[in-house]
C-alpha cells in the first residue's frame, strides 16, 4: 500500500470518525432532553418512529447501496448509471411504503401521523443512503461526513425546538422529514458539484442483474441484525421483568464501541474492492492486517470493560443496575469476536463474494437462533449473554473460514491466534485480580497486555514505522480522487 493510499485511509477515517463523534454526541443530547419533556408515551411512540424509519431505510434499498460501494470502487465512471438505476428501482418499491405508512395511521388514527412522517422521513433517509453509497465509492467521505452531520444537526436542533415549543411528538416527527429532505436535496447538489448526473434509462434487464448482485447484501445485513439481537428479542418474552433492562443496558455499549470496526471498513472498503480485481497479494496482506489490528483493538476494549464493569454500570446507570456487572463481564468476552465478524464480512463483500457471505450468514443464523431460545429460557439474562458469546465465536469461526476460501491464505497465526492468546493471559489476569481496585486492576491489566504484545511480536518496529510515515508525509498534496465524468451517454452497463 503506496503512502499516499495510506495517507488518503486515515484523513477518510478522520473524517468519519469526528463525524460520528460529533452526531453521537448532539443525538444523545436531544435524546435526553427529549425523553424529559415528552415522557414515557410520547418518546416512546417518537424514539420507536425512529427505529421504523432507519430500518425501512435500509431495508428499502434492497442492498443496492452497499453493491454500489463495491461497483463504484471499481468502475467510478459508471457512478452516474447505477445511481440512476437504483433511483428508478426504488420507483416500484415506493407504493410498498406509502401503504403502509397509510395502514399504521388507519390502525392507530391518533397517532398515525406521527408514524406516516416517520415513514416519509424514512424515504428520504434511503436516499441518503443512496449519495452516501456514491460517496464511499469515490472515497470522499468529506461529503458523507458533510451530510451525515447537516442532517443530524438539522433533526437534534429541529425536533428539540418543535419539543420545546409544542411537547407535541408528531411536530417532532416534522423536523425528522424536513431535514431528511433538506439534505437529500443538498446531497443531490453534491453530486452536481462533482459532475455527476445520474442516468435515468428503462432499462428492465440491467435492473434485474442489479438486484441479482445487490441483493444479498441485504440479506446480509438482515441476517446480521437479527442475529446480534437475538438476546435483545427474546429476553423480554421468554425472561422475567427487568432482565431485558439489564441486558440492553449493557448492549448498548457495546453496540456503541462496535461503530469503531464499522468506521475502518467503511474506510477500507473501496480499497479492497478496487484491488481484488488485480491485487489480490496486496488484498491478503491488507486481510491479514485488518484481523490483526481488530482483533488487538476488541481485546484491549474487553479488558477495560471486564475490569471497569463494577465501577461503570453503577456510575452510568444506578444501583438498580447491579446484576448488568456481570452481564457486562460475559459481554467483553464477545467484543473482539463481535469486531471481527464486522471486518469480516465487509472483507468478504468487498472481493465481490456477497452470495456465499449471505448463505453462510443465514446457515449461522439457524444454529444460533434455537441456541439462544433455549440459554434465555433455562438461564434468562446470564444464558442469554453466554449465547451472544457463543454465537459471536461461531459466526467469526465461519467467517475467518469463509475469508481463507474466497481470498486467499490469510495468515491467521500471527493475527489472529496470537493475538487470542495474549488476551487470554491478561483476561485471567483480570480474573484472578478482580478485587483490586478498578482503576489499578484496569491500567496493570492494560499493561500487561501491551508487554505481551511487543514480547509476542504481535506489534513492533513494522506499526511505529506505519505511523512515522504516515506523519511524515501527512502535507503531501493529497492525490486526486479518481475522476467521475458525466455517463449519460453510455450504452450499456457492465456490472463488476
Amino acid at each position: 500500500m503506496s503512502t499516499h493510499e495510506t495517507r488518503r485511509l486515515v484523513n477518510n477515517f478522520a473524517f468519519l470518525t469526528g463525524g460520528y463523534f460529533f452526531v453521537r454526541l448532539i443525538t444523545m443530547v436531544a435524546t435526553l432532553y427529549a425523553a424529559r419533556m415528552l415522557g414515557p408515551g410520547d418518546f416512546g411512540r417518537l424514539s420507536s418512529g425512529v427505529n421504523i424509519a432507519l430500518v425501512l431505510a435500509v431495508t428499502s434499498n434492497l442492498g443496492l447501496a452497499d453493491y454500489m460501494v463495491l461497483a463504484i470502487a471499481r468502475t467510478p465512471q459508471k457512478s452516474g448509471t447505477l445511481l440512476g438505476d437504483a433511483f428508478l428501482i426504488k420507483v416500484f418499491v415506493l407504493p410498498l411504503i406509502l401503504l403502509s405508512g397509510a395502514l399504521i395511521k388507519w390502525i392507530d388514527p391518533e397517532h398515525g401521523l406521527l408514524f406516516l412522517l416517520m415513514i416519509l422521513h424514512g424515504l428520504f433517509h434511503s436516499y441518503i443512503l443512496l449519495f452516501w453509497a456514491v460517496f464511499r465509492g469515490l472515497e470522499r467521505m468529506e461529503y458523507q461526513t458533510f451530510l451525515m452531520i447537516i442532517q443530524n444537526v438539522i433533526i437534534a436542533g429541529g425536533a428539540s425546538l418543535a419539543i420545546w415549543l409544542t411537547k407535541n411528538a408528531t411536530v417532532a416527527a416534522v423536523a425528522y422529514l424536513l431535514a431528511s429532505g433538506l439534505t437529500a436535496v443538498i446531497g443531490y447538489s453534491l453530486l452536481h458539484k462533482m459532475n455527476l448526473q445520474p442516468s435515468y434509462r428503462w432499462r428492465p434487464d440491467a435492473w434485474k442483474q442489479l438486484l441479482k448482485k445487490a441483493f444479498p447484501f441485504g440479506l446480509i445485513f438482515a441476517y446480521l441484525i437479527v442475529y446480534d439481537k437475538l438476546p435483545t428479542i427474546l429476553l423480554p418474552v421468554l425472561s422475567p421483568e427487568g432482565d431485558a433492562g439489564w441486558y440492553n443496558s449493557v448492549y448498548t455499549i457495546v453496540t456503541v464501541l462496535a461503530t469503531i470496526p464499522t468506521i475502518i471498513m467503511v474506510v477500507v472498503f473501496p480499497m479492497i474492492a478496487r484491488k481484488s480485481q488485480n491485487a489480490q497479494e496486496e488484498v491478503v496482506q491488507i486481510s491479514t492486517s485488518l484481523i490483526k489490528y481488530t482483533t488487538v483493538i476488541g481485546l484491549g476494549l474487553a479488558i477495560a470493560l471486564a475490569a471497569l464493569a463494577p465501577w461503570l454500570i453503577p456510575f452510568l446507570f444506578s444501583d438498580a443496575y447491579l446484576p448488568s456487572i456481570q452481564i457486562m463481564q460475559i459481554l467483553a468476552v464477545s467484543l473482539p469476536f463481535l469486531f471481527l465478524i464486522i471486518s469480516l464480512t465487509s472483507i468478504i463483500e468487498a472481493t465481490g463474494q456477497q452470495h456465499i457471505c449471505a448463505r453462510y450468514t443465514g446457515y449461522a443464523l439457524l444454529l444460533a437462533g434455537p441456541l439462544c431460545v433455549v440459554f434465555v429460557w433455562q438461564w434468562g439474562y446470564l444464558g442469554g449473554s453466554v449465547a451472544y458469546v457463543i454465537n459471536n465465536i461461531v459466526l467469526t469461526a465461519l467467517m475467518l473460514w469463509l475469508v481463507r476460501k474466497t481470498i486467499g491464505d490469510v495468515s491467521l497465526g500471527q493475527a489472529f491466534w496470537l493475538p487470542m492468546m495474549v488476551g487470554l493471559v491478561a483476561g485471567i489476569f483480570v480474573y484472578i485480580l478482580r478485587d483490586w481496585p478498578f482503576y489499578i486492576l484496569l491500567a496493570a491489566a492494560l499493561l500487561l497486555f501491551l508487554v505481551l504484545l511487543l514480547l509476542s511480536g504481535v506489534v513492533g518496529l513494522p506499526e511505529v514505522e506505519m505511523v512515522r510515515k504516515v506523519w511524515q508525509n501527512r502535507r503531501l498534496p493529497q492525490p486526486a480522487p479518481a475522476s467521475v465524468s458525466p455517463v449519460g451517454n453510455e450504452e450499456n452497463i457492465n456490472l463488476p
